[in-house]
């Protein structure tokens, strides 16, 4: 369930990508649209998301970022996207 979010998020950027190489002159636009996706997505995953489950599951934003970005580092050799799924659970008992 955790690759839904992202399925509605790179089928935007295809569709931006595409609009962006057939009405501009210059495919660095392309390029221009896929770094912003890119930037806005490890916003929002790095710091809003943590910020939001924090404050719902009444923990310091402080810890729940940590947790996030420690969960990321430990499940990075299995290229499992579960840090937010089981750093903040862990980190909030």
């Amino acid at each position: 369930m955790n690759i839904i979010p992202y399925i509605g998020g790179v089928t935007a950027v295809i569709l931006y990508m595409l609009i962006a190489f057939t009405t501009k002159d210059s495919a660095s636009y392309v390029f221009w649209v896929a770094m912003l996706f890119v930037i806005v997505h490890a916003i929002d995953n790095s710091y809003i998301i943590p910020k939001v489950v924090a404050s719902k599951v009444k923990i310091n934003a402080l810890v729940a970022i940590t947790a996030v970005l420690t969960g990321g580092v430990e499940s990075a050799p299995f290229n499992l996207n579960t840090n937010t799924a089981f750093g903040l659970p862990c980190a909030s008992r």
